[in-house]
């Protein structure tokens, strides 16, 4: 989760491998940040592994909103470009062509994307990440909020705390807790 799939300044790549490459480093982004809570070791791996609980994008979604890790409104803006990738992604391979950020249900979604804010626009533009950012076009909605929730995931987890194995209960805590349901009885 380093770098983003490809340099949006470069020759910018067909719509569907710019939605499917930007959905996939926000799908290994909520994956880093997961695992970052996550003790090490075999039971953990499985989780996602290919056929894991927590191997498609929906699973991974829902867990990292359901433990704290992303808010409301990234859990939204996250479905939201998990529904347009979907969209891209599942389009028979006689109907590619049609496929775009204009098709009405497509566009519909990348509107409903949180408006990257001003002032983070400024800083893209000066990295080079979005170099005409436009808030009406579906594909510059896009992009920009998949740039916004991919650095936010970074973040997130860089500032995440590692879970350690958990502690033995010692007798004189067990014998504490049974003495506190005793008293409640």
């Amino acid at each position: 989760m380093d770098e983003l799939e490809f340099n949006v300044t470069a020759q910018p790549p067909p719509e569907r491998s710019a939605v499917l490459n930007f959905a996939e480093s926000l799908n290994e982004g909520l994956r880093d940040l997961l695992r970052g809570r996550a003790v090490t070791g075999k039971s953990a791996d499985d989780l996602f592994k290919e056929r894991g609980p927590l191997a498609a994008f929906a699973a991974r979604l829902d867990a990292a909103h359901a433990f704290g890790l992303i808010t409301d409104s990234e859990r939204r803006d996250l479905d939201l470009i998990r529904q347009i990738r979907n969209a891209f992604a599942h389009v028979s391979l006689g109907s590619l062509a049609d496929i775009s950020f204009d098709q009405p249900a497509v566009r519909v979604r990348c509107l409903q994307l949180a408006d990257f804010p001003p002032d983070l626009v400024r800083e893209a533009e000066a990295v080079g990440w979005l170099p005409l950012y436009d808030p009406a076009s579906p594909r510059d909605r896009f992009i920009g909020a998949c740039i916004f929730h991919w650095v936010t995931l970074k973040i997130r987890r860089d500032r995440v705390d590692r879970v350690t194995a958990p502690e033995r209960i010692t007798l004189s805590d067990l014998g504490w807790a049974i003495r506190q349901l005793r008293e409640t009885r």
